[in-house]
């Protein structure tokens, strides 16, 4: 008698004879106990698994087939292409695929990479730890330590370090390299009233960082949420006299200035700060220059052995006294500068040998000249016969002709003189002239220049500005509204006027000449001669002469 074991892996089970006996074992621990028989039928069934048995049941003897998809519950894929059973068992595809969209959980490292390309349109947020893209500025971030701050990659350099204040550092305050506490760097508010507080200024503080505590400063690149509110975009921060500030003014000796960033944008709660640290030098800490004991009143003065630039102070000799202040360096002389002090070569003047100013120099006494005894005095001298005479109108506009004369002759003058040299610049003039300043006089042009005389013009017309508005005066007709109104009391026309007009309105006030003489007080007549006139009237006068 043969005995077939029949696992579920197995496909197929053949039974070649009756005499077979058949034994079926589901997965699993193997059954206890059992028994012997003769099988007079045997089939099959898939279950739960998702398989199917074909060709029982077998009596005599057959193939039973199985078939279907294996579920994954049962050891399989559930599927009969590898992107759905890749899907069913949530595993992606060897090679590069677009199935992996996260990975979790992962405590080992990822051996070899070619490389790593992150999404750069995913939205997401900061994580200690976590690389991510900002599109904003074009660069990966990586979240540091703490979960507060993030570093572009490839354009900022941050530093942990210890808070040596015993106070909080805020975001945005400047702070210097003051020391070292846990192996850390330590820092402290700067200021640029001290060489100790602002020569080794670091960076701006980019979280709060509590006293005692380690915390993130920014040494190079973008800061972001400052309070910026007090600037303008664009515009260069200087490290303030304040300790932590900024300030846009550019500091001044004796302050130091240091230069800390610009202004990317400026906001009171949202500002942008491109931070790069530039400490500025004291003048002793340039590299060509070594000053060893700096005195009032010393001064740098070039020695080209050692290469150097080094700190003297000027002494005085020879009558000369050099008094060295702060900022200051004075310079007497007392008595004759005596020959010890200043040297000069034979019959020598001090002066400039060339029409500018500058240093004294030497002039040579020229001949006709003699220098004896402190006194320059001239010698010699003479008489001689000229032999040419000419003469140039140089910048007066006029010319010359008939030089040079060597003999007997005429120099003549012609040309224009100008009105420089009290000319008119012109040579034929017309009409009424105007002057140009110290160009030539010219003709002045009616209506331009002064009024045109006024013509023959339409009768009864007046020269007067439009009627009833102000304008440009021109010649027309008198109308009623240019004569004001009169204080008067008259009606009618003048024609047709009565009565007497009274002394007080210009008139006699009566309507004979007695009367109105006696109103005027005045006279009648005025006769004179040597005998008294016969008749007369009251009023009358008469002068008697001899």
């Amino acid at each position: 008698m043969t005995t077939v074991l029949v696992e579920e892996q197995l496909q197929t089970v053949v039974v070649e004879a009756t005499e077979t006996t058949v034994i079926v074992r589901a997965p699993g621990p193997a059954p206890t106990g059992g028994g012997t028989g003769t099988v007079t039928s045997v089939s099959g069934s898939g279950g739960t698994t998702g398989l199917t048995l074909t060709g029982g049941p077998i009596t005599d003897s057959g193939t039973l087939t199985l078939g279907g998809t294996l579920a994954v519950a049962s050891g399989g894929t559930g599927a009969t292409d590898a992107a759905t059973a890749r899907a069913n068992l949530t595993a992606a595809a060897s090679g590069s695929n677009a199935d992996i969209t996260a990975l979790t959980g992962i405590t080992g490292g990822i051996a070899s990479p070619d490389f790593i390309t992150l999404d750069t349109g995913a939205t997401t947020t900061a994580a200690v730890g976590r690389l991510r893209w900002d599109s904003a500025q074009g660069t990966a971030l990586l979240g540091e330590v703490g979960g507060n701050v993030e570093s572009y990659i490839g354009q900022t350099l941050d530093a942990l370090v210890h808070n040596a204040e015993a106070t909080t550092l805020n975001k945005g305050e400047v702070v210097y390299l003051f020391g070292a506490s846990g192996d850390k760097a330590s820092v402290k508010r700067a200021l640029n009233t001290s060489d100790a507080t602002s020569a080794k200024t670091f960076g701006v503080v980019a979280e709060s960082i509590a006293a005692g505590a380690n915390g993130l400063v920014r040494c190079v690149g973008v800061l972001e949420g400052l309070n910026l509110g007090a600037f303008t975009a664009g515009d260069t921060l200087y490290l303030g006299a304040s300790a932590g500030s900024v300030t846009a003014t550019k500091p001044v000796a004796p302050n130091h200035m240091v230069y800390v960033g610009l202004v990317e944008r400026a906001n009171a709660g949202n500002g942008r700060l491109y931070i790069r640290v530039q400490n500025g030098y004291e003048l002793d800490e340039l590299h060509d220059v070594a000053i060893t004991s700096p005195a009032a009143g010393a001064v740098l003065t070039y020695d080209a052995t050692a290469g150097l630039w080094k700190d003297a102070t000027i002494s005085g000799s020879g009558g000369v006294t050099v008094t060295n202040g702060d900022a200051s360096i004075a310079v007497s002389v007392s008595g004759a500068i005596s020959s010890s002090g200043f040297t000069m070569s034979t019959a020598r003047l001090l002066g400039r040998t060339t029409a500018s100013a500058g240093a004294v120099e030497q002039i040579s006494v020229g001949s006709g000249l003699s220098l004896s005894g402190g006194t320059l005095s001239a010698t010699g001298g003479g008489s001689g016969t000229v032999t040419s005479v000419d003469v140039s109108g140089g910048t007066t506009g006029l010319t010359t002709s008939g030089g040079p004369v060597t003999g007997a002759g005429t120099i003549t003058l012609a040309g224009t003189l100008a009105v420089a040299n009290g000319g008119t610049g012109a040579t034929t003039l017309t009409g009424v002239l105007k002057g140009n300043g110290t160009s030539a006089l010219s003709a002045a042009t009616a209506g331009t220049d002064f009024l045109a005389p006024f013509g023959s013009q339409t009768q009864a017309h007046v020269y007067a500005a439009p009627s009833g508005s102000a304008g440009t005066p021109s010649f027309r007709a008198l109308v009623a509204t240019d004569i004001p109104t009169l204080n008067q009391n008259t009606t009618g026309t003048a024609a047709n006027v009565t009565g007497t007009v009274a002394v007080a309105n210009g008139g006699t006030g009566a309507t004979d000449a007695a009367t109105a003489r006696s109103n005027l007080t005045a006279q009648k007549t005025i006769t004179s001669g040597t005998a008294a006139p016969s008749g007369g009237v009251d009023g009358d006068i008469y002068l008697q002469y001899t």
